[in-house]
């Protein structure tokens, strides 16, 4: 069967899902920070504070709630919707090449709700913990700022310099993530069917950002699970690379 050399597992439409989602909450959150902040400004009760005795307990719980209702919160809802989609996802992709090979019909997987639902809490820690480092750097940001009597543009900018590192955060954990998930279902699939690992039992995701997933070749007249490299700038490490094709 051949397979794309890009996407194989046909888990890029659901990745690609997962990070406009998730990247539309972190611009509207990056958005409301600066709104929030220079409202704060402009209203005194940031502005009038003595450069070098500033009080981050005044703004500091301010950004928490929010990362936590316009960030955390809203992240969950996306990760519930889309995470089954790309282990499902998973599970279509290994069924088609089981299936080929065996010229068999699988059924469903047993205990499908539970390997689930352990991805889909992974992910809400993931973006939990995301929340909270973005929320510090935020306010580290501010209070910085203040202390150092830099104008509220100059803050603003530095705010701003911050959300491309929230951006590229969001992406890497969605990237690893869906490629988690599908791979958790690959390898599921792969169970049902009597195909487990034999080698080093090593399954993708290898880093983050990892696309590479698992097929079934034959080898010597018996039928393995082996390494299969995606190819993709940037994503492909030569760790991957040096997988490619190897007995899991």
């Amino acid at each position: 069967m051949a397979l794309s050399k890009t996407n194989p597992t046909g888990a890029l439409k659901w990745e690609r899902k997962y990070e406009k989602a998730i990247l539309k909450i972190v611009d509207q959150f990056n958005d409301d920070v600066v709104d929030a902040f220079t409202h704060m400004w402009d209203t005194g009760e940031l502005r009038t504070l003595e450069a070098g005795k500033f009080d981050a307990t005044r703004f500091s719980p301010f950004v928490d709630k929010l990362a936590d209702k316009k960030l955390n919160k809203p992240a969950k809802r996306v990760v519930k919707r889309i995470v089954p989609k790309a282990y499902a996802q998973g599970e279509m992709f290994a069924k088609t090449m089981v299936e080929g090979l065996f010229n068999i019909v699988l059924g469903d997987v047993l205990g499908v709700r539970e390997k689930v639902g352990e991805l889909v809490l992974k992910n809400e820690i993931e973006f939990k913990g995301f929340s909270t480092e973005t929320s510090r750097r935020i306010n580290r940001t501010i209070s910085d700022g203040i202390i150092d009597g830099k104008p509220k543009y100059t803050i603003v900018n530095d705010l701003r310099d911050g959300f491309e590192m929230t951006r590229n955060n969001a992406t890497r954990i969605v990237r690893t993530e869906t490629m988690r998930a599908t791979n958790r279902g690959v390898m599921a699939k792969y169970k049902q069917a009597g195909l487990e690992p034999t080698g080093h039992g090593e399954v993708p995701p290898l880093h983050p950002n990892c696309r590479c997933t698992v097929v079934p070749e034959e080898r010597d007249g018996k039928l393995v699970l082996v390494w299969k490299a995606t190819y993709q700038p940037g994503r492909t490490c030569d760790a991957c690379m040096k997988k490619n094709g190897t007995v899991i």
